[in-house]
């Protein structure tokens, strides 16, 4: 029997919960040996994957590379614009004039083409940084809700170790039936089985978030913990569904390329009517089908909402609860067990509240999304 409860003893040492950080203030530290300490939070997720994501640097490298290309057929042009406005009234000057305007008439299109191109880099880059860090950002957060559950889990193997050791005293001196100690030593071995099986979730999650970021293994990652609890998610019954559908059926890139494709079929002669109508039809499509998602992920938020603040109730309840029985325990009213089968509904039921947080924080960051593109 004792060497059954120190296996489970052990098992719980065995499983370490990620370190949290208490505070966000920075993102990088370097420490005293040289290498580098990195904060991963919500609100440093984007400057770590500008300062560490190859994903992220190709994008900023073509804005780059259109500006670069734009600004020196600018400076060209502006050149060739002040060589034909200083040309002196001479033979020499009107030839030099001449060539001046004819490079810059050829360069014309050129140039058009270049802004036109570091306009489309700008508003991808605006677009593919917003969408890179949203993912990143809910994929941070599933991390986050795992951690949690993993905390949860030790929590609760300590609490049954500490009821299981309690359980074979009593066991020892009769005032325990083996049927009911056996049936306490299953249920601790299902937390630590369960332990074990969050943990590979939890180490899988770093990896992958590790690369989703693009942080080497020489760098250490602190994750700041989620906490959404003081998140003021009242905004969301405030939200203007009608005011923010139009602001996203304006900047969306992808139904603007279908009306520009439509008009363009419209314009030209040798696109066939049944051309013109098809790309009419897609981009309306599209519109609907846009509305549609905007209309349904506010619905989503407003339910989610009423879900939350109801389940928030319920948790501080459960509080209020396990804080009776905390006391009651230590005047001896209650048994162990009794306490800590309240300790484990309560943790439940926490994690249920920040898987509901988390939930509806993602789905708030996808509405803000849609409707910023």
């Amino acid at each position: 029997m004792k060497k059954l409860i120190g296996s489970l003893l052990m098992c719980a040492m065995l499983f370490t919960v990620p370190v949290f950080a208490t505070g966000t203030a920075q993102s990088a530290v370097t420490n005293p040996d040289g290498t580098k300490t990195v904060t991963v939070s919500l609100d440093t997720i984007e400057s770590i994957l500008t300062d560490y994501s190859p994903a992220m640097r190709k994008i900023v490298k073509d804005r780059d590379a259109a500006e670069s290309t734009y600004r020196k057929l600018e400076d060209t042009m502006d050149d060739l614009q002040e060589a034909i406005a200083d040309a002196p009234s001479t033979t020499e000057g009107w030839t030099l004039a001449a060539q001046a305007s004819k490079q810059y008439e050829s360069l014309e299109n050129s140039y058009k083409q270049a802004k036109l191109a570091r306009d489309t880099a700008k508003e991808q880059y605006r677009l593919n940084v917003s969408q890179q860090v949203n993912t990143v950002k809910q994929q941070y957060l599933g991390y986050s809700l795992d951690q949690s559950k993993l905390s949860n889990l030790n929590a609760q193997l300590t609490a049954q170790r500490q009821t299981l050791t309690s359980a074979a005293s009593l066991l020892e001196r009769g005032y325990l039936s083996k049927k009911v100690y056996d049936s306490m030593v299953q249920t601790t071995e299902s937390v630590a089985d369960s332990l074990r099986a969050q943990q590979t979730v939890v180490d899988g999650g770093e990896r992958s978030l590790r690369l989703s970021l693009g942080v080497p293994e020489s760098v250490k990652l602190v994750y700041a913990e989620a906490n959404l609890s003081q998140f003021e998610f009242s905004q969301i019954s405030g939200l203007d569904l009608d005011k923010d559908t139009q602001s996203m059926l304006q900047g969306s890139v992808q139904l603007k390329n279908a009306k520009l494709t439509y008009e363009s079929y419209r314009a030209n002669d040798d696109v066939s009517e049944a051309q013109a109508e098809s790309a009419k039809i897609a981009w309306e499509q599209a519109v609907k089908s846009e509305t549609e998602r905007m209309k349904t992920l506010y619905q989503n938020l407003q339910d989610g909402y009423h879900t939350l603040l109801t389940t928030r109730t319920s948790v501080e309840t459960q509080r209020a609860t396990l804080a009776a029985a905390e006391t009651k325990y230590l005047h001896g009213y209650i048994s162990t067990k009794t306490l800590t089968d309240l300790r484990n509904q309560t943790a439940v039921q926490e994690t249920s509240l920040k898987a509901q947080e988390i939930a509806l924080y993602s789905k708030l960051l996808s509405y803000q999304q849609m409707k910023a593109v």
